[in-house]
């Protein structure tokens, strides 16, 4: 029962991050279509390359962290002790060593860092028309508005006290659309 009703918290917290990103990306898609008249992030020269650019490293992009393995996959899938619980996931998550550090996947822009009611951060960054986004940092090297390199550093990864778990959650996004991120990552 106490499992259950911890799952249940756990999923609370997680989707009222996943309604904020969704929020900041809908208003984003919402600013550019005023403005432009257009629905995504690809009406300029250069957000148009950037986004074949990166389309283009499709399956060889760089994981987030430096080490680490997926611990929960892309979508719904069943809980792995509770029957009959399911969980929703819109990316993935990586459990890494403590203090590890978080690096940006491609080269892009940081378009908005959110601090959670927890105290940790996500961070999002702009790769043209796709976004990739961070979350369950303990701090941030960047501010929005900063350009990234491929492999620069974001911040360093959230360790949690109660569980001494280290775990980031990593998701892409292309537009409004989520995207499964182990597609796009180097195969390790």
């Amino acid at each position: 029962k106490q499992l259950r009703q911890d799952v249940a918290e756990k999923n609370l917290k997680k989707e009222k991050i996943q309604n904020e990103i969704q929020r900041i990306i809908t208003e984003e898609l919402k600013k550019k279509k005023n403005n432009n008249k257009k629905t995504n992030f690809t009406n300029t020269p250069e957000a148009r390359a950037l986004s074949k650019s990166f389309t283009s490293n499709k399956a060889i992009l760089p994981w987030p962290v430096s080490k680490g393995f997926v611990i929960s996959k892309f979508g719904k899938q069943k809980h792995p002790i509770l029957k009959n619980v399911s969980i929703e996931n819109n990316g993935i998550e990586i459990a890494t060593e403590t203090n590890s550090v978080c690096r940006s996947i491609f080269d892009g822009a940081v378009s908005s860092i959110l601090t959670m009611p927890n105290g940790t951060k996500v961070i999002m960054v702009r790769h043209g028309e796709y976004i990739s986004v961070y979350s369950n940092l303990s701090e941030s090297y960047v501010e929005k508005g900063d350009l990234v390199k491929t492999k620069d550093h974001l911040g360093v990864v959230f360790t949690s006290k109660s569980g001494g778990t280290t775990v980031i959650d990593f998701q892409l996004w292309q537009g409004d659309q989520k995207v499964n991120p182990e597609s796009w990552l180097m195969k390790k």
